[in-house]
């Protein structure tokens, strides 16, 4: 069977490589993925898929029917992708014109590369190409149904998602905690289209998105006594607040330690001859399983309170950031900027079978563990959902000019993830319980 999956996706590729080229040709920023959401659905519906269907907040939902019972998978993407930059760091290349060219490109270790033929443009490796995949996995799926014998256990359930990028994600947290329970549709396991290189992801850190309001006093700056320069104040924290979680970081020999990042400071007014009353910190941290965002709030608070007891003129406020989010339907959702990590253990029958799968098409069945966040915490710490990472793009081509994936690897990635399904639907749903 797994030859004839690989026989398939090879006559398939000349159907899902187009359909890359179309998605990515339709921009699609965080809430404008309307076109994208069409294009989709109208493909999964020319592919015969059984249920197609959006939901009020634009997420994109296609179902192919098992034979006979067995556990529902679902395969997981984002539509949504970044601004494409500067136009001229192109070159002769349409940020949304998904070229297809032959360029030197990298193997799975970046520092290696090879000429090989790609397809361009802005999304197309963060995530369209796994969009391509994930639909034509369906139209696989059912070619071996209607001709080769195949009796398909449980459900296929493909989720293309909003507000992957900028939303925390929303559209993954509105799919599981409304949309699913709404409709009756249950998945017991899930795979995460994220960047992976052909490689099965276990986990990432988690990340907490954090802000900090110093506040003082205004004075002239001829007379800064009169005042409580809140920059000076902020720098206070910052060395106080750095040095605790440097002495607290935890550390996970799979994912790493937990980290932070100054990446934003201001005040205010920000003008000659006024001692700034106010200065706002912004924080990146990574969270190992260990953590949690609750965690660092309280971690936060106490380095605060500390410095609120040794100086009186010591006042700070420090919350997760969160931000309004306008869908392409109209919803106006709001969202912390946070998320848990997550990790599989390698011995769960989820990442066992699904590396078996890859085994049996001779592909590559490493695991390794992301360095960036995803949607996974939704399904896997939120719902208990296991939930693994494959996919045939590559996190080094990911939000920069030349965004690019390999035809190749597309095509491996159409076999892997329809192998995939064919071997974690022979366990039962008991197996795929965390």
């Amino acid at each position: 069977m797994f030859n004839k999956i690989k026989e398939i996706a090879s006559e398939l590729k000349n159907e899902m490589i187009p359909f890359c080229q179309k998605i990515v040709q339709s921009p699609s920023f965080d809430g404008e993925e309307g076109n994208v959401a069409a294009l989709i659905m109208e493909e999964m519906r020319k592919l015969g898929y059984d249920e197609v269907f959006n939901d009020e907040y634009g997420n994109v939902v296609g179902i192919i029917k098992g034979d006979e019972p067995g556990p529902h998978i679902m395969y997981n993407s984002h539509m949504d992708v970044v601004l494409p930059g500067e136009r001229e760091k192109w070159g002769e290349f349409d940020p949304f014109g998904a070229e297809i060219t032959s360029m030197l490109t990298a193997k799975v270790d970046p520092a290696e590369q090879e000429e090989t033929r790609v397809v361009i443009g802005r999304g197309v490796a963060d995530m369209k190409a796994t969009i391509a995949s994930h639909v034509y996995t369906g139209a696989l799926l059912n070619e071996l149904r209607k001709h080769h014998g195949y009796k398909m256990r449980g459900d296929f359930v493909l989720s293309s998602v909003i507000y992957e990028e900028a939303g925390e994600m929303l559209g993954t947290v509105k799919l599981m905690d409304e949309t699913f329970p709404a409709r009756d549709i249950t998945v017991h396991a899930n795979i995460c289209g994220e960047p992976t290189s052909l490689r099965l992801a276990l986990g990432h850190r988690g990340r907490v998105e954090f802000l900090f309001r110093v506040n003082g006093v205004a004075a002239h700056g001829s007379s800064p006594w009169l005042g409580v320069n809140a920059v000076n104040k902020a720098m206070k924290f910052v060395d106080a607040y750095e040095k605790a979680v440097e002495a607290e970081k935890k550390n996970d020999p799979d994912l790493g330690s937990s980290s932070y990042a100054l990446c934003y400071i201001d005040c205010a007014p920000g003008a000659n001859c006024i001692v700034p009353d106010v200065c706002n910190i912004q924080y990146d941290r990574r969270i190992t399983p260990e953590e949690t965002p609750e965690g660092v709030v309280m971690q936060a608070q106490k380095v605060i309170d500390k410095l609120a007891a040794e100086d009186k003129n010591f006042n700070a406020v420090g919350a997760i950031r969160e931000c309004d989010h306008l869908t392409y339907t109209g919803k106006v959702v709001r969202m912390k900027n946070c998320k848990e990590a997550f990790k599989l253990d390698r011995n769960h029958p989820l990442a066992r079978e699904s590396a078996a799968a890859l085994q049996a098409l001779g592909h590559d069945s490493t695991f390794y563990y992301w360095n960036f966040g995803t949607d996974a915490p939704v399904t896997h710490v939120t719902h208990k959902i296991p939930t693994i990472g494959y996919s045939g793009t590559q996190e080094v081509y990911c939000h920069i000019p030349l965004e690019r994936v390999r035809l190749d690897w597309l095509e491996k990635s159409l076999a892997g993830n329809a192998a995939i399904y064919l071997r974690v639907s022979s366990l039962e749903t008991r197996d795929l319980t965390l």
